[in-house]
């Protein structure tokens, strides 16, 4: 598994040939961050909003209402990475994450505040 953090423009990502246009830095000092376990092997560092798809249910979940996964971390990343990808998803081993506008997308659809 590559980190994120060397992941460039026009890089193909996945067996679905999902192919990065964009990537976004934030400041990751104030974030509260996790790290996530799939698969037995597959680790993902992030903050708690993390969408992923479920093809059990066909839907989505956020890495929000999960806990059996994830452990915070004490000691945070400075800089957290986002892709941005032509299919708006992408694979990380088995599972599949939305990208940065998709996650954004979901968010803005799905959570009314």
């Amino acid at each position: 598994m590559i980190d994120i953090s060397k992941i460039n423009i026009g890089d193909v990502l996945d067996k679905n040939g999902a192919r990065v246009y964009g990537t976004v830095k934030i400041c990751g000092k104030n974030i509260r961050q996790f790290r996530y376990q799939f698969d037995n092997s597959n680790i993902v560092s992030g903050g708690n909003n993390i969408i992923l798809r479920d093809d059990r249910s066909m839907g989505y979940y956020t890495t929000r209402l999960i806990n059996e996964h994830m452990s915070e971390v004490t000691r945070r990343e400075e800089v957290l990475y986002h892709l941005l990808t032509d299919s708006g998803q992408f694979y990380i081993g088995n599972n599949l994450f939305l990208d940065y506008n998709s996650n954004t997308e979901f968010y803005t659809d799905n959570f009314r505040f």
